[in-house]
């Protein structure tokens, strides 16, 4: 079982626009004060980016 960690649908919106601007995982996670693989198993979790759209 994985533990994650939850986010806010604003963290959430955060992450997609930084995402869509190429912004970088350590990036994203220094901008929200959140831990790298925090941010990083979001993305993942969300697979594509139009998946991630449909989230926020």
């Amino acid at each position: 079982m994985n533990n994650y960690t939850q986010l806010s649908q604003e963290e959430r919106a955060v992450i997609a626009n930084l995402w869509r601007r190429d912004k970088t995982y350590y990036f994203i996670a220094k901008w929200l004060k959140r831990k790298y693989d925090t941010i990083k198993d979001e993305v993942e979790r969300n697979g594509e980016i139009n998946k991630f759209d449909k989230i926020v």
